[in-house]
């Protein structure tokens, strides 16, 4: 009887140690959305670790999100702000026994949280007061920054409640990732920079003053196509174009070719070429070569972002809404190609968010790859950083800005601006430094045609750089 009783309770210990085992494996996954006891038990967790800074409430928001990255970021984990088993595993582990893992010594370096009502992120306490002294000093709604080197993030900081996967209508970076995807058609030898552009439209694209100097797409790259940069008619009847009372979209004092001047048309015209050429709309074609390949959100429309992204309205200067999302979004859209018709969402229509932002410069600091995946020829890349073969002297090479003066090198990338709204990307050759902002609601001022944010962010780069990733960084 009691060989009996002793079989039966062992089996009992093996029956629930299966159980433990099962539910072991069937940890639940917490992500952005996820509510109850379990985000709870996760909030409380990276609270104890000094990870989180806000409400134990058991809502899976920004805030949760932020300190789940900052976690994984140190501890060697993949950084998505999923609290998967492999996070939650090593979390809870880390938390019963009372250990960090490696977050930051206190002192100097010690992680403090940024706004608490806009969510947690961990930064050494000098950072987090040079990022609040520039929101504060902006007067900006919400706003984003990410920033990596050599591919690896050491800084995202946002509030307002955006973060770095909200996407925003963000201007005239339009432009210079409509640019990537047309310089793919160069790549395929689609494309010649200096044939006239009419021939592959099907219609004429001339100054009415120079009727016999071709407009090239090295010209509207390089913003040297004479295009007038009070031009707003994005959808011109060209045979009228130069005709007694037609809105000029020229400036007919300038000959094609010869001098700098930014024009957004420009930027209308590299849409037309990449329909005209790829007999697919932008969108799709832009999706199909560069947005898919490398993983980004991004679309000239918010109807084909993925469902549940998060998009910002677009807001002036006083924080009311200038362009809402949602009309966006219930706007017609013609997804087809239409060299005529959708040319003016190249312009500054492009919905994108700081993480994909940093993805395409990380692209180009690479030579036109990522992870594996070639958008660009290496010497494409270069040749959209150079200085162009032309008689005007420009500020960009193939719609790529280029600022001078900072420490340490160049800066190559675009920036965005429209009403209230200013969107920044640029990356640094010498250093490997990309850095993606996004600043919207506020009345920006400029420094040499660039935005005061991004300007003191460029200019404190170095210590910004030494500050989160260490004394041996900034040398």
């Amino acid at each position: 009887m009691l060989k009996r009783l002793t079989a039966f309770l062992l089996v009992l210990v093996l029956l629930f140690s299966c159980m433990q085992i099962v539910r072991a494996e069937k940890v639940q996954t917490l992500k952005k959305g996820s509510r109850g006891a379990a985000v709870k038990t996760l909030q409380t967790a990276l609270k104890d670790l000094g990870f989180y800074k806000g409400k134990i409430d058991g809502i899976f928001g920004n805030g949760t999100r932020n300190a789940v990255k900052a976690y994984q970021r140190k501890n060697g984990l993949k950084t998505d702000g999923v609290a998967g088993p492999k996070t939650l595993g090593k979390l809870y582990a880390k938390a019963e026994d009372g250990d960090p893992g490696d977050t930051p010594a206190s002192g100097t370096d010690s992680p403090s949280g940024t706004d608490p009502a806009a969510g947690s992120v961990i930064l050494p306490d000098e950072v987090n007061a040079f990022l609040q002294s520039l929101k504060k000093s902006s007067g900006a709604i919400c706003g984003t920054l990410v920033l990596s080197r050599e591919g690896k993030t050491f800084l995202t900081w946002s509030f307002g409640g955006a973060d770095e996967n909200t996407c925003f209508r963000i201007a005239s970076i339009t432009k210079w990732v409509t640019a990537i995807g047309l310089m793919t058609l160069f790549d395929q030898g689609k494309l010649d920079l200096d044939k006239d552009i009419s021939t592959y439209l099907g219609f004429k694209v001339r100054n009415p003053a120079f009727p016999d100097t071709p407009i090239t797409a090295r010209m509207l790259l390089s913003h040297t196509s004479s295009l007038s940069a009070d031009a707003s008619n994005y959808h011109p009847d060209w045979a009228r174009i130069g005709k007694k009372g037609y809105d000029p979209i020229f400036d007919e004092s300038i000959e094609p070719g010869t001098v700098y001047v930014y024009a957004d048309y420009n930027g209308a015209l590299f849409g037309c070429l990449i329909e005209a050429i790829s007999k697919q709309s932008v969108q799709n074609y832009l999706s199909r070569t560069v947005f898919k390949p490398l993983g980004l959100t991004a679309a000239y429309s918010p109807k084909f972002l993925p469902s549940g992204t998060v998009s910002r309205d677009l807001l002036n200067p006083n924080g009311r809404v200038q362009i809402s999302v949602q009309k966006d979004r219930n706007r017609a859209y013609n997804n087809k190609a239409d060299p005529k018709g959708n040319n003016g969402y190249t312009v500054g229509k492009l919905y994108i968010n700081a993480d994909s932002l940093t993805k395409l410069a990380q692209m180009m600091l690479n030579g036109g790859e990522l992870n594996g995946v070639r958008i660009l020829k290496e010497n494409t890349v270069k040749l959209m950083e150079a200085d162009q073969p032309l008689p005007a002297e420009s500020r960009y090479g193939l719609s790529t800005a280029r600022l001078t003066g900072f420490d340490r090198g160049t800066w190559y990338g675009h920036q965005g601006r429209y009403s209230g709204l200013s969107s920044n990307v640029y990356y640094q050759r010498e250093t490997g430094i990309t850095m993606a902002l996004i600043m919207n609601g506020y009345d920006y001022k400029l420094v040499d045609n660039v935005v005061q944010p991004a300007v003191s962010i460029l200019t404190n780069m170095e210590k910004l750089e030494t500050l989160c990733l260490g004394k041996e960084s900034g040398s």
